[in-house]
């Protein structure tokens, strides 16, 4: 292996894990699925749903950038096919027609949140290769998003796409605020202003009702009242929603974009006492909250990377220092095993 830091080297590692255990046989309609989730004690695993599926892609985007190996462009575009497979193109019912279903072909409902995800998938492939289906496609899923999947400026937590499925549910969350990214991402990729437009009327609601003051995120709102009383709220368990205090879904990412492109300085105000929360939340194994938030290791140092292009230099200075202590935890979760499916992970 070329010399690379430990970072890159466990990177590889991980690549060459969602390589290997990715379904490649064109016979099985799982092709293009990674492994989400294995139980290391009974082998029980669990294959990628839509936004897994959209993440592996582009994880596998970033390992070809990397290595320059063909091995990661072709397990890319493996997982864009199945993606491919999950989008609802049937101009018979324009209610559904861009949607991304959620797990299978099958599935009768999707997280808008989590479908974005397969679409950003399909926007990334379209930035590396220059595929203009995967743009079409990623343009298709934001139209129905904002012409479906809305309340109040910002996508809801479930879609019915019937007849069966999960019922529809109006909650929001903060953690749609990834989405402001994808439309950036997708304004750039167009110039097409109704993108550029719905982020900013997501950035100001993020602040407004989901980024408090003292950086605190609110994780669940109920804007319409559909859902009254604390009881409502528990189909998003209490470890689901405290996990997502410091895996903000890259709201936090998305706002230091906002204020490079909008330029209001309340994004600046409100990711800064959002660094400042994450720094206090942080545990001196370099973990994140109590009891531990796994994935906080990973998801709060891409955060305070890119918000080290907007602080203070002694801001920025504890940043790194957080986020290396967070990293040199992550290395820690990683998996060397004997079991070709466990071995990288």
């Amino acid at each position: 292996m070329p010399d690379r830091t430990p970072f890159q080297h466990a990177a590889v590692r991980a690549g060459e894990w969602l390589v290997r255990t990715q379904i490649s046989d064109v016979l099985d309609a799982n092709r293009g699925r990674f492994i989400y989730a294995r139980n290391l004690d009974s082998g029980y695993t669990e294959r990628s749903t839509g936004w897994q599926t959209g993440f592996g892609l582009m994880a596998c985007l970033s390992l070809h950038r990397l290595t320059g190996e063909q091995k990661y462009l072709d397990s890319a575009a493996l997982a864009l096919s199945y993606l491919r497979s999950l989008q609802i193109l049937d101009g018979r019912n324009r209610r559904l027609f861009g949607a991304i279903r959620e797990e299978t072909p099958q599935s009768e409902w999707l997280h808008p949140r989590d479908a974005l995800s397969a679409a950003w998938g399909m926007l990334a492939w379209h930035r590396a290769t220059g595929e203009r289906d995967a743009l079409e496609r990623a343009v298709f899923f934001a139209d129905w998003m904002l012409t479906y999947a809305m309340c109040d400026g910002w996508p809801i937590a479930t879609v019915n796409l019937g007849p069966g499925g999960r019922d529809t549910d109006d909650l929001l969350s903060s953690v749609q605020g990834g989405a402001i990214l994808f439309l950036l991402d997708l304004w750039q990729a167009t110039r097409d202003v109704r993108y550029y437009e719905a982020a900013l009327r997501m950035s100001d609601y993020h602040v407004r009702h989901l980024l408090t003051e003292e950086g605190e995120v609110q994780v669940i709102i109920d804007p319409l009242g559909n859902n009254p009383g604390a009881s409502s709220f528990e189909k998003w368990p209490q470890a689901w929603r405290e996990m997502h205090r410091i895996n903000d879904d890259f709201g936090g990412i998305a706002l230091v974009d906002s204020f490079h492109t909008f330029r209001k300085p309340v994004y600046r105000q409100r990711v800064q006492a959002y660094a400042r929360w994450v720094a206090r939340a942080q545990l001196p194994n370099g973990g994140f909250l109590i009891p531990e938030a796994e994935v906080g290791s990973a998801t709060a140092p891409i955060f305070l990377h890119q918000f080290a292009t907007l602080a203070e230099p002694a801001e920025a200075v504890q940043a790194r220092q957080v986020a290396d202590r967070a990293l040199a935890r992550l290395l820690q979760h990683q998996q060397a095993s004997s079991d070709p499916q466990v071995d990288g992970a």
